[in-house]
């Protein structure tokens, strides 16, 4: 989830990451993941997508933020799948 440097911050919004982030180990909530290729091939057109740097608010508290799409993204469909 991704959140403020407030630690229980997290919203709605959450990264997608195409690799591993060692460094978030503890510090964010981390679920979901990538099952076939199809989806896989989401991703990676997603990792192609123009970013920029960005203010992002949080009711009150701004939060600068690197690497936001340019385009809006809009999850469409999740599926939950049983682990």
């Amino acid at each position: 989830m991704a959140r403020t440097t407030v630690y229980d911050s997290a919203t709605s919004q959450f990264f997608i990451c195409s690799g591993s982030v060692p460094s978030w180990d503890g510090q964010y909530a981390a679920f979901g993941r990538v099952i076939d290729e199809e989806s896989m091939a989401v991703v990676d057109r997603l990792e192609k997508l123009e970013t920029h740097s960005e203010t992002l608010y949080y009711g009150e508290v701004a939060s600068n933020a690197s690497d936001v799409p340019v385009t809006r993204v809009t999850v469409k469909k999740a599926t939950l799948v049983q682990a």
